[in-house]
């Protein structure tokens, strides 16, 4: 009886908090990051993961399109950020191409984040208000500031 209750109990868990665990591959790729509208200087920065490299945007405003350097990061800052793309949560990928919360209504920025995965791509516009999130997100959206400051800082 105990045995079927631990095991109740670990199936739950690992439902509620599932995460779409997958390397990206051939022409799949993870775009993540955030941006200002109503700033000065470098207002978006974003970082594109593909075929296990990562590129830093060159472009100082979002306008809707990304752009990134030719050159790729090194392979430390790939080895930071591969993460995000490995762990996506399955709530994102059912709930493709959505905005949560207001992302940059009150010029607090936006996180952005697309992927394509097999020829599709989704796209999740988020408020950096984590509190205002779904809980199925939260964590995730909370690696990603996480990994975008590591990335930027070097650290």
């Amino acid at each position: 009886m105990t045995r079927k209750i631990l095991f109740l109990i670990l199936s739950a868990g690992t439902i509620l908090f599932s995460c779409h665990k997958d390397e990206l591959s051939g022409n799949d790729y993870l775009i993540f990051g955030t941006a200002h509208g109503e700033c000065t200087g470098d207002c978006a920065v974003f970082y594109k993961i593909t075929d296990q490299k990562i590129y830093q945007d060159n472009m100082g405003y979002y306008s809707g399109t990304f752009s990134f350097e030719s050159s790729e990061l090194s392979n430390e800052k790939y080895n930071i950020a591969k993460v995000l793309a490995e762990d996506i949560p399955d709530y994102l990928l059912n709930n493709p191409d959505k905005t949560f919360g207001c992302p940059d209504c009150a010029d607090q920025g936006g996180v952005h984040v697309e992927l394509c995965k097999n020829g599709v791509t989704y796209f999740w516009h988020i408020d950096t208000d984590i509190s205002q999130q779904p809980d199925e997100i939260k964590e995730y959206v909370e690696n990603l500031l996480t990994v975008t400051d590591a990335l930027q800082t070097g650290q």
